[in-house]
């Protein structure tokens, strides 16, 4: 019953929303999850503009 439970979770997972994000200290546009306290993976700023994307 393995599978039935993945496959859920694979679904859920499908489901979630990113955020479009462009660092505005070190410019790099990255996709990130819908948290409040995102990091820039490049810089590790917070100083980020979100917007929903697909």
């Amino acid at each position: 019953m393995s599978g039935v439970r993945d496959e859920y979770k694979i679904n859920m997972l499908r489901d979630i929303t990113l955020f479009e994000c462009i660092c505005k200290d070190c410019g790099n546009k990255f996709r990130g999850l819908p948290v409040y306290n995102i990091e820039c993976p490049a810089c590790h700023s917070t100083n980020i503009s979100k917007k929903i994307g697909n």
